[in-house]
């Protein structure tokens, strides 16, 4: 029951987060403002650029980043990767149901874009 909760408690930062950043714009959010809406705001962002909304980091100073909506998903998005493929280990079997790019080890990923105010 208290994953159940826990799950659901995600879906609604998740959807808090999302709603925040449509509202605003260009003008997008601090991490102090999404830390009031849930602590592990990153875990939700990356979420939802799995989902495929492509979200960017602004660095503002070196403990304020604005986090921007840029774009929201188009066709098919890949699923995310359950809890149980990182709690499996690395010699554990790929789950039929995770995208390629996901369950193989290739490049590391681009990082980022960072723009200096």
């Amino acid at each position: 029951m208290a994953e159940r909760e826990s799950m659901s408690k995600a879906l609604g930062q998740r959807e808090r987060i999302l709603t925040l950043l449509c509202k605003r714009g260009r003008a997008g959010a601090t991490n102090s403002e999404l830390n009031l809406i849930g602590f592990r705001y990153g875990a939700r962002i990356w979420e939802l650029r799995h989902q495929g909304y492509q979200i960017c980091t602004l660095r503002e100073d070196d403990q304020v980043f604005r986090f921007v909506l840029d774009g929201e998903p188009t066709g098919t998005q890949p699923e995310v990767a359950s809890s149980k493929t990182f709690d499996e280990g690395p010699d554990a079997e790929p789950e039929k149901n995770v995208p390629a790019q996901m369950s193989e080890p290739g490049p590391e990923p681009r990082q980022q874009e960072l723009f200096l105010a």
